[in-house]
This record gives structure tokens, sequence and C-alpha cells, in this order.
């Protein structure tokens, strides 16, 4: 796959996004791109945010990482992100919780297939 290098180098700064809990960001996904974090590579999701109009970074930790493995938004794409109270593991760590939804046509009418394991009850 060929990159625009013109394009690349003029695009404008990706700030990265840094909610507050009940911070929420709705925008179009623009791409996604790779970053190196404090736990090594991780993958970022550029969103052109709607109310500001700003490109913003998510950065895709473990929790958003598992939000986005189900839903997969891709470019052109509408997603909405709301940043919840922070949740509690079995050893009693916080950690950050996020609600992502995503505007696709009937995205709402099919079941996520992966997440159970359990067999309908008739």
């Amino acid at each position: 796959m060929s990159k625009n290098l013109r394009a690349a180098l003029e695009a404008p700064d990706v700030q990265a996004w840094k909610p507050a809990v009940g911070d929420l960001l709705i925008g179009e996904v623009v791409g996604y791109s790779e970053g190196r974090g404090a736990h090594g590579m991780m993958h970022i999701c550029e969103v052109a945010n709607e109310a500001t109009g700003e490109l913003v970074g998510i950065w895709l930790g473990a929790v958003l990482l598992d939000e986005f493995k189900k839903i997969r938004p891709a470019p052109g794409e509408r997603i909405g992100i709301r940043r919840m109270l922070d949740g509690k593991n079995r050893a009693g760590s916080l950690y950050k919780r996020f609600r992502v939804e995503i505007d696709r046509p009937g995205a709402a009418d099919v079941p996520n297939f992966h997440d159970t394991d359990e067999e309908p009850e008739p």
C-alpha cells in the first residue's frame, strides 16, 4: 500500500485524548497509527472530534483495545466514546473504563457472537 508522503507530512498534529470521568468524544474515525507508550507499542485511533473539529488520538490501552476488537471501527465511520467511572480488577487495582458505540447501519441488530459460549434457551 502506497502512502502519500506529502499528505502525511502536512497533516495536522494529533493531540492525545486525555478524558476525565464523564468526558465524551464523538467523531469520525480518520485512521490508525502506532506509538510507543509506557507499556510498549500501542495502536492509536485518530478521530475528527465533531465538537471541536480537532484531530485527536485515542491510545488503545487494554480496555479500549478490547472494545475496539469487538466493534472494529473503520475509517469513515462515526464513533462515540465515554469515559466511565473507574473499575476495580480482582487484585483491587483501579483501571479506566470506557463505553464505545459506533454509528453503523444495522450494527445494533446483530449480536456479538464472540462474547458467549452459552447456547440460547429455547
